[in-house]
């Protein structure tokens, strides 16, 4: 069953005095696409759990934390009851698009965007939101949702906030990693990386380095079929970026996972 048939037939199953309006209303940020905040109550480490939801028109995308070459990432700045409060977006797997001769890492269609917000759940949160909206061009928007406390549980943004964080990479925690052997080029930035067929797709496999902008090409896989290279397409300054965390994002049959190693320029 696919997840919008999912969707209705849970639906249908819900006492309407059990599904509650924690949402805001649907604005227009840009032709063609549409956002709301939908909320879904407190999540299991007690913060605050809700959501960037995004409706696009067949053409349109909008962007991953790391956006690649042309995009703009969506940023989220959280108030609750007037204070400041620190937020945390949780990123679904993205597409990576080089539709356009660039390589964007890229979301279409309908879009759920998990966000953790250090804030009570029964308090008037204000989300300001940047993002870029493209087709052919890309357009910075910006927009302010306001999520009234919440009142109970709302059992459909809760089911929609669930599904979103199913597709959102967790720490891979086994002993038997899919990706290994990773070796960082100092010189050209070019990232080796050695992996098992059986378990991986190569083009859904995403490196970033934690805190940095550094964008790499679609990977070249060798004759083998057991190792891939990313080419470095856009860099830093200073090498400096080379000695964050190195973030491996990538799909499994399992579901998401990350790998996240300390440094590994030299």
């Amino acid at each position: 069953m696919n997840r919008t048939k999912l969707l209705f037939a849970l639906l249908a199953v819900v006492p309407a005095n059990q599904v509650l309006a924690a949402a805001t209303d649907w604005t227009e940020v840009a032709p063609g696409a549409q956002l709301r905040a939908i909320s879904a109550g407190a999540a299991n480490d007690g913060k605050a759990l809700v959501g960037l939801e995004l409706t696009l028109e067949p053409g349109l995308n909008t962007y991953w934390h790391v956006p690649g070459e042309t995009g703009v990432p969506t940023m989220v700045f959280a108030t609750a009851s007037g204070d400041a409060v620190l937020s945390e977006i949780l990123w679904p797997l993205p597409e990576r698009d080089s539709s356009q001769g660039f390589v964007d890492y890229v979301y279409r269609d309908e879009l759920v965007l998990p966000i953790h917000v250090e804030a009570a759940i029964d308090a008037p949160l204000q989300l300001d939101v940047l993002m870029g909206i493209c087709s052919d061009i890309c357009v910075p928007v910006r927009a302010t949702l306001n999520l009234q406390g919440d009142k109970g549980p709302d059992v459909v943004n809760g089911l929609r906030l669930r599904q979103a964080l199913a597709e959102t990479p967790v720490p891979f925690a086994n002993s038997d990693p899919p990706l290994r052997d990773i070796v960082l080029d100092p010189e050209t930035g070019a990232l080796s990386v050695a992996y098992d067929p059986a378990r991986i797709e190569p083009a859904r496999v995403f490196p970033s380095f934690d805190g940095h902008a550094a964008v790499y090409s679609e990977p070249e896989v060798d004759a083998s079929a057991t190792r891939m290279t990313f080419s470095l397409l856009v860099r830093e300054g200073d090498v400096s970026w080379q000695q964050s965390p190195l973030r491996l994002s990538f799909a499994t049959p399992d579901g998401p996972y990350d790998i996240v190693l300390p440094a590994v320029g030299r």
